[in-house]
């Protein structure tokens, strides 16, 4: 089955192969010597902590390796990011730390510790051509590094765009709390942000970015691009009384893991869950299958660790719904992905996927009513199999259609045509908000 129109190249099996995307960390793919800095379009100059192949840090991966297809020719990335992945201490096979590589539409150089530290950094943003700087983390040590640089004069004031990922909802602040909250205000006072592009990914974190620093900073609504699954696999006809669940998502505290098995505690009738996902915090891993070992013989739950993102279409074909009744998503790549295969969806409000009863494909319910999760996998259970079978095309119908909607690709390049007018000399002038769009579909619909 062909991918659906409006992804970008990547997801339709051009540029960064499917198995790096899974990020094994077995090797760069594709590694071959970097093009030349790109000589046309707007070059942005990316720093993240990790990249492809990587896949452990979650979403900012997928989001910025999906932007780098879709954008191509017309906006040219340069990634400079760690030589590892999330919780991996061993370099990538292969990764030639300092030099540039090519990997799909983007060049990407991977740098050990010492090569992102401050003088680095400074020699590399002096001499590497670039109309803007893309940071996508606000609390990075990376970024606050090119923050501080930048106020100092050391480095070109080029144009900026920082996309926080989510780092300034409540439940994000919460973890390193002293610090996050330090460096917020220092830079507040000092106006290090002061002419920052801001760039979100829903409706709710503009509302965020705006809470704290200003209701009329520069900050753009631009939903991130889904990736495709590839072919579709057939999905097994549901049986009355029984329900298959699973859960992809990294084993950390923000993707409330426990809660959801706790919530499964008061269920009655016969469940199974699959827990797949790579483990951030192990103290929190023990607490989780501490969780699962309470729970009563009916529930059935198994912790798997990674899953290569080739095997995701045929675990999701297995399951009946998706259950991730998260405390924050600033996107949720897991749960569109979910839709595409066909696989309803059962997750907190916490997500900007919203209104998916109505939609018939899942439920969206507050994240602290454990009643109201507990009744939908009862209703899950209950479910014959030709409604079980509306829910899922009409799951897979919904995916469809965000995919194709145009907006999101629209509002990145404007994104980029903005900040690349706010620098010197750039000519377009300052930058202004892109307007939230009334959109049919997506996370940002109403």
């Amino acid at each position: 089955m062909a991918a659906p129109r409006g992804l970008p190249p990547a997801a339709r099996g051009g540029g960064v192969s499917a198995r790096a995307y899974a990020g094994r960390g077995e090797r760069v793919a594709p590694a071959r010597a970097a093009d030349a800095p790109p000589t046309r379009g707007t070059r942005v100059l990316t720093f993240m902590d990790y990249y492809l192949p990587g896949f452990r840090a979650g979403g900012p991966i997928p989001a910025v390796a999906n932007l780098v297809e879709a954008l191509a020719p017309d906006v040219r990335f340069s990634v400079v990011t760690r030589d590892h992945d999330l919780g991996v201490d061993a370099p990538y096979p292969q990764a030639r730390r300092g030099a540039w590589a090519q990997a799909g539409s983007a060049r990407v150089r991977y740098a050990s510790r010492w090569g992102l530290g401050a003088l680095p950094l400074m020699r590399l943003v002096r001499t590497e051509p670039h109309e803007v700087v893309y940071l996508n983390s606000f609390f990075s040590r990376i970024s606050i590094r090119l923050l501080v640089l930048r106020w100092l004069g050391l480095v070109p004031r080029a144009g900026l765009v920082v996309a926080p990922r989510g780092e300034f909802a409540a439940a994000a602040l919460r973890t390193r709390r002293w610090r996050k909250r330090a460096w917020m205000a220092v830079s507040a006072r000092l106006g290090v942000c002061r002419d920052v592009v801001w760039q979100a990914s829903s409706a709710h974190e503009a509302e965020e970015i705006r809470a704290f620093w200003d209701a009329d900073v520069p900050t753009f609504l631009t939903p991130e691009l889904p990736s495709a699954l590839g072919p579709a696999v057939a999905r097994s006809p549901k049986r009355r009384g029984e329900v298959r669940l699973v859960s992809v998502a990294r084993i950390s505290r923000i993707k409330n893991i426990d809660g959801a098995l706790r919530m499964l505690a008061g269920v009655r009738t016969p469940v199974a869950l699959e827990v797949y996902g790579p483990i951030e915090d192990a103290a929190y891993a023990e607490e989780c299958r501490a969780a699962a070992a309470a729970l009563p013989a009916h529930v059935r739950v198994r912790f798997h660790g990674e899953l290569p993102r080739e095997r995701l279409p045929e675990v999701l074909a297995d399951a009946h719904a998706f259950y991730l009744p998260t405390l924050r998503e600033n996107y949720g790549h897991a749960i569109i992905e979910a839709m595409s295969a066909g696989c309803p969806v059962l997750i907190s409000d916490r997500t900007p996927w919203r209104a998916l009863e109505a939609r018939g494909v899942g439920w969206d319910l507050p994240v602290d009513d454990a009643g109201a999760f507990r009744a939908a996998v009862e209703r899950l259970a209950a479910m014959p199999a030709e409604e079980h079978a509306r829910f899922s095309a009409a799951a897979a119908a919904y995916a469809r259609e965000v995919a194709a909607d145009p907006g999101p690709l629209e509002q990145h390049r404007a994104l980029f045509r903005a900040a690349r007018g706010a620098a010197p000399g750039g000519g377009a002038g300052d930058p202004v908000p892109v307007p939230v769009l009334a959109r049919r579909s997506g996370p940002c619909a109403s």
